[in-house]
């Protein structure tokens, strides 16, 4: 009989992809997923649930073992009421059918069957058995073609021969399938059955509220590190050392600074990957053609980040932000235009900033001579809105990969061909939000036109990621400067 709630079973030969398909779709990296064949050996059970509530239950299941008996067994008895049930009591207890009864069990409690072929495999006599097996044990069943190579020369082939015995076939890439691919995937499972169509509508809502949840608190954990790294400091006494002991507390102070700012990338991409699912994934994108090198190097900040034409823009309205004139600058037709040409000093300090993060400010000759004197090297971050377009920019590349990385891969990350970043394609609009945060966080002023600068900064960034995920934004490599 079936249950109000929808049941998807996953069926298959041994070592087609039908547990990768499960993971992808439950989004649980946790599930055991090996090549060799016959891995699963009983049922299992995974629920998918948004905000505490089940809205399906998933169902990986063992392969078939005894493929030409049972089809043999169903060609006799398939005109039963239940005969997935029938199968069952009359095989159950028996060692060798274990995993058969297994499969029965949950065709005949109601589940959709959802039957998964790898296409880069050919047609076998033992495929042929199952598709036949299944459509005489289950009513409600759908084919999922897992395409996991772009080119099969066997997949017509598979068409050909699942037709016949299913009505719905989907191709369905478990390796590269992300949020859309499950959404495709559902509106399909949801055509099987009539009976299943309510909950499956309630589950779509249910999915599509939490990926807006979870880009909205991406969006939240990312300004949170932006406020975080532009405020961080650390400074060190010089009083009465020498100048290699000076340079020797620079370097440690440099150092122990970079170090403090990546744990708090580390702390936000930790979040994003929780927020994302992923358990095993440690993302580090070694391979990646820019985070392959550290945050503060030379290549990375010149890769990532603002133009020197949107540095010199955004540098100025930081400059108008704090002298109370962002208000003029950011209005009009004429926006940005006598604020960057007409040379302001603050313009033309971010138009030809060197490379770099980090700002370390060391006292004077005659600092260090007055006793009255302050006499400490402080490093923060740099004076520049640089600082936060390169370290966004750089997490907008870790939630593109946590976004789109599938639960079912574990291979490495791969080069992503020479792209780089995302800040390089934002609106003057944009670069205005941005100079308006890194004001009020360095010194504390607000304007009419950005009231909330961290709202502001949120809402720009949820915007950056919607569209990331939408496709709409891409990462592209800046044009050589």
């Amino acid at each position: 009989m079936m249950s109000d709630l929808p049941v998807f079973a996953f069926i298959g030969h041994p070592n087609v992809g039908k547990t990768s398909v499960f993971a992808t779709l439950a989004e649980r990296d946790t599930s055991e997923i090996d090549s060799t064949p016959g891995t699963t050996r009983k049922n299992v059970h995974y629920p998918l649930t948004f905000d505490r509530e089940v809205y399906i239950q998933l169902v990986d299941t063992p392969g078939f073992e005894h493929h030409q008996y049972i089809l043999a067994w169903f060609e006799k008895n398939y005109n039963q009421d239940n005969p997935a049930q029938a199968f069952i009591d009359e095989h159950l207890g028996q060692r060798d059918y274990h995993r058969d009864c297994e499969i029965m069990k949950v065709i005949a409690d109601g589940a959709v069957v959802l039957y998964v072929v790898d296409d880069s495999n050919p047609v076998r006599q033992a495929d042929k058995n199952e598709m036949r097996i299944l459509s005489l044990a289950s009513r409600f069943r759908m084919a999922v073609v897992n395409t996991h190579k772009e080119n099969s020369q066997t997949r017509e082939k598979w068409r050909r021969e699942l037709s016949p015995n299913f009505s719905i076939i989907r191709e369905f890439n478990a390796h590269n399938a992300w949020y859309p691919n499950r959404v495709e995937f559902l509106r399909a499972v949801r055509e099987v059955s009539g009976d299943y169509k309510v909950q499956v509508d309630s589950c779509l809502q249910a999915l599509q509220a939490d990926w807006e949840n979870r880009l909205a608190a991406s969006a939240e954990a990312i300004t949170e590190l932006l406020r975080n790294a532009l405020r961080c400091k650390l400074s060190g006494s010089i009083a009465g050392l020498s100048d290699n002991e000076i340079k020797k507390k620079r370097n440690e102070l440099e150092e122990q600074y970079k170090e403090k700012v990546r744990h708090q990338l580390a702390v936000a991409e930790k979040k994003i990957r929780k927020l994302y699912k992923h358990t095993k994934w440690q993302k580090t994108l070694e391979e990646h053609p820019v985070r392959s090198s550290d945050l503060f190097a030379d290549e990375t900040i010149r890769a990532l980040g603002m133009t020197s034409r949107q540095l010199a823009v955004a540098t100025a309205l930081v400059g108008a932000t704090i002298g109370g004139s962002i208000d003029a600058a950011v209005g009009g037709t004429s926006f940005l235009i006598g604020t960057v040409m007409g040379g302001t000093a603050g313009a033309l300090a971010g138009y030809f900033s060197t490379p770099t993060l980090m700002e370390v400010k060391v006292p004077g000759l005659l600092s260090l001579v007055l006793p009255s004197s302050d006499k400490r090297i402080q490093v923060q971050a740099v004076d520049n809105p640089n600082f936060v377009a390169v370290i966004l920019d750089w997490m907008l590349l870790y939630c593109h990969e946590a976004m789109r990385w599938s639960h079912a891969r574990e291979q490495t990350a791969e080069a992503d061909g020479g792209a780089a970043g995302f800040i390089h394609q934002l609106s003057k609009h944009d670069l205005a939000v941005s100079a308006a945060f890194v004001a009020w966080v360095k010194k504390g002023k607000t304007s009419r036109s950005f009231p909330n600068p961290m709202k502001n900064m949120k809402d720009l960034i949820g915007d950056l990621l919607e569209r990331i995920a939408d496709g709409k934004l891409r990462p592209e490599a800046k044009a050589a400067q």
